[in-house]
C-alpha cells in the first residue's frame, strides 16, 4: 500500500492539532499496513487501504475503497473521515 501524500497531511494535522509536534510521531510501513508511532507510546495505530474493482451494468470499473484499522484489521470503515476519528479517538 502507497502512503498517498492526502493522507500523510490530513494525518499529520490532527496530530499536531491534538498537540504533537513534528518530532514527536512517524509513520512506518509494515506488512502491507501504515503505523502511526508517537514517542514515548508502546502502542501504535495502523491502517491498510483496500481498493476493489467490479464491473457495473454499462460495462465501466467501479472502485470501492474500504479501510481496515488495526493490526489484524478488525474494524472496517468506507471512508477517510472515519479513519481520521479514529486516529483522534486513539490519541
Amino acid at each position: 500500500m502507497k502512503f498517498l501524500p492526502e493522507e500523510h497531511k490530513s494525518i499529520s494535522e490532527v496530530l499536531m492539532q491534538n498537540g504533537l509536534k513534528e518530532d514527536e510521531f512517524s509513520f512506518r510501513k509494515k506488512r502491507g499496513q501504515l503505523h502511526i508511532e508517537i514517542k514515548g507510546r508502546t502502542d501504535t495505530f495502523c491502517f491498510y487501504r483496500k481498493t476493489e474493482s467490479t464491473i457495473d451494468a454499462n460495462m465501466k470499473f467501479v472502485d470501492k475503497t474500504t479501510y481496515l484499522l488495526g493490526t489484524k484489521k478488525e474494524d472496517v470503515v468506507d471512508t477517510w473521515e472515519e479513519v481520521l476519528k479514529a486516529v483522534k479517538l486513539w490519541l
